[in-house]
């Protein structure tokens, strides 16, 4: 059941391990996203956009603890 009293404002990438934003606290992944990929809250705003850029984190950024994220 969906509460009225909040809007859906897209989706962000937190870190496995320490409960981080991976776009927002992380510094730049410019090969993963850019940050005109997001919205002006800062998070990314289909779910489709959120699942490449999910999976680009783990291609592009393979050693970085924080590429390793959930939606």
């Amino acid at each position: 059941m969906l509460d009225n009293r909040f809007e859906f404002c897209g989706y962000d990438l937190i870190e496995d391990f320490s409960g981080i934003s991976a776009i927002l606290n992380c510094g730049g992944f410019d090969k993963a996203f850019l940050s005109s990929d997001l919205s002006f809250r800062g998070l990314v705003t289909s779910f489709e956009r959120a699942r490449e850029v999910q999976e680009k984190l783990l291609i592009e950024y393979p050693d970085e603890s924080h590429a390793d994220c959930e939606i």
